[in-house]
């Protein structure tokens, strides 16, 4: 646009024409004040979001773990661990199919783009792989931040996470990357964004191969 505005003033002043400089400089001026303008309401909606916290996304993720954890207990009292597990998807995560999930013991079907997927990594359901997540009874877990990025009312944060077997104290540790967002109407955080995997661990056979290449 500015490059069509000088073109058009070039051609002006070579063909003497005052009447349509004065008009392009008016015009110019007026196309400069109306986008300062748009410049203002926009810097003025930023400032009256309401931006997410760092100390928001850790009660999330504090949320997320208790809520993992509880699913666990219910099973293990047969207790009424399916309407908690759908209540915690609906309550915790985006709407689908606004939401990319890539769950970390997922292979056959990597995505779940659905609600009825995400579930049934929970808690098992319609496809084959799934044990049931939650249902392997962690006693808990940690989440450990390494980089949290804010840009207002939306999040990503990624980090590794370590998962408590009850059972067996063991401990597993995977990589994570989640993205949050607020919603206006609720002013509640919700999760659009997950995925998670267990760390890479280059094998030595292989490294070597590598090397000698």
């Amino acid at each position: 646009m500015l490059k069509s505005y000088r073109r058009f003033i070039d051609f002006c002043i070579q063909a003497k024409n005052l009447k349509y400089i004065v008009l392009i400089f008016t015009s110019f001026s007026t196309s400069s004040y109306i986008f300062a303008f748009i410049r203002r309401l926009k810097n003025k909606k930023i400032e009256n979001e309401n931006p997410i916290t760092e100390d928001e996304i850790r009660e999330y993720q504090k949320k997320w773990a208790d809520g993992v954890i509880l699913i666990g207990n219910l099973y293990s009292h047969n207790e009424h661990y399916e309407a908690y597990a759908k209540f915690f998807v609906q309550d915790l995560y985006n709407t689908f199919p606004d939401v990319l999930f890539k769950p970390t013991k997922a292979s056959v079907v990597k995505f779940r783009n659905t609600y009825e997927d995400a579930l049934s990594y929970f808690i098992t359901g319609d496809i084959i792989e799934d044990t049931g997540f939650a249902l392997e009874q962690w006693s808990d877990i940690d989440f450990k931040n390494n980089k949290i990025y804010i840009q207002g009312n939306i999040a990503t944060v990624m980090g590794e996470y370590t998962f408590k077997s009850d059972k067996t104290n063991k401990v597993i540790t995977a990589e994570y990357t989640f993205g949050y967002l607020k919603c206006k109407e609720s002013n509640k955080l919700k999760i659009y964004l997950q995925h998670s995997s267990i760390p890479y661990k280059l094998d030595s056979d292989l490294f070597n191969i590598i090397r000698c290449m």
